[in-house]
């Protein structure tokens, strides 16, 4: 993810499996320093801190905390792209690239 990526409570909800898809879920609080929001809109940007109250089914739950430990599967959710993961697939995708492009 990039410095300044905007990420959703929205984006929390889409299945890592088919981003387009929605997991079973909803956000009941948000609470950011003294401000709270109840059941806040799936739009709002969150911020670095933020705390969130989540209610869902048992499968949507599985998924985030998938998502909370795999920073690729979150990066994809939130951009839509997927990234290569570990040293011999990044290596792969460089050696597609031409120099210049190179890391």
């Amino acid at each position: 993810m990039h410095a300044g990526q905007r990420v959703t409570i929205g984006d929390l909800w889409r299945d890592p499996r088919n981003r387009e898809a929605r997991l079973p879920g909803i956000a009941l609080l948000l609470k950011r320093g003294v401000l709270e929001w109840v059941v806040p809109d799936e739009s709002m940007t969150l911020l670095r801190g933020d705390q969130l109250l989540l209610a869902g089914r048992v499968e949507a739950r599985s998924q985030l905390s998938w998502i909370e430990r795999n920073h690729n599967s979150f990066a994809y959710l939130v951009t839509g792209q997927e990234r290569p993961s570990g040293y011999v697939w990044e290596w792969l995708v460089n050696r597609k690239r031409p120099l210049s492009e190179r890391k």
